[in-house]
């Protein structure tokens, strides 16, 4: 797999949609599994970034187990 991300070691590629990918991987420093999901454009758009960002919170807020906390 070519995708890097500093401080994770990617495993695979989970999900590919439009505007986004999804990764399975582990953290480096703590061995942790994790799910990575990121945004294929360089330059996403306001609306792309406020949807992200609205999801991002919507997980963070999520009480739990296995849902790692940001």
């Amino acid at each position: 797999m070519n995708t890097t991300i500093a401080g994770y070691h990617i495993k695979d590629q989970v999900y590919e949609g439009h505007h986004s990918l999804v990764y399975r991987g582990q953290e480096e420093e703590k061995s942790q599994f994790v799910i990575l999901k990121l945004l294929k454009q360089g330059h996403p758009s306001p609306r792309q970034l406020a949807a992200f960002r609205h999801e991002y919170q919507l997980l963070c807020s999520l009480q739990l187990p296995g849902v790692i906390r940001a």
